[in-house]
């Protein structure tokens, strides 16, 4: 609750994530859905990063959780493969049930190890504190939590990136008994 009673919102996280550090996200409130990871996506084929190249680029790799698209309509995914295949980005999915691959699952706990550090500002201040949680994720610590999640550059490809979706709300953000 707010201090004015009222019910604090449940956000969502969308997030992309590569050897450089977290490329893109989108924070919502209410439940993650596919048109925010669409929106995301459509975003970051936009989007330039700080050396001005792009964020997702022709020989990118999006590797993508496959419970992105379990309670989504089949058109998602169909729209999302589309958009990709026009801007020459292959998506990949990963085996089911395998977070130890996914890059994102990292960056998550570095998000809540942040909200744990910092927790009244969290309760307070819940989008911030993801921000600001996100912006712990340097290019160093991406590099690690690529090669712990075995992925290797390959010199055919650009950039593999992983895409995944959180659902957090003010209690399991600044759950300390994680």
């Amino acid at each position: 609750m707010k201090s004015n009673g009222t019910p604090k919102p449940n956000y969502a996280l969308n997030l992309l994530h590569s050897r450089f550090g977290v490329d893109s996200f989108n924070i919502f409130e209410g439940p993650a859905n596919g048109f925010e990871m669409l929106y995301l996506f459509e975003k970051s084929l936009q989007a330039v990063d700080h050396v001005g190249n792009p964020v997702l680029a022709n020989g990118d790799v999006i590797v993508i959780s496959t419970a992105a698209f379990t309670t989504e309509p089949v058109f998602v995914e169909n729209q999302l493969r589309l958009m990709l295949r026009n801007h020459g980005v292959e998506l990949l999915f990963q085996p089911p049930y395998s977070p130890e691959f996914n890059s994102c699952e990292f960056c998550f706990r570095s998000m809540w190890a942040y909200s744990r550090q910092h927790e009244q500002f969290s309760i307070n201040f819940t989008e911030p504190a993801i921000i600001q949680g996100l912006q712990t994720i340097t290019p160093a610590i991406s590099q690690n939590i690529f090669s712990h999640c075995g992925f290797t550059f390959c010199p055919k490809r650009r950039e593999f990136h992983t895409m995944e979706s959180y659902y957090c709300d003010d209690i399991s953000l600044v759950n300390t008994s994680q």
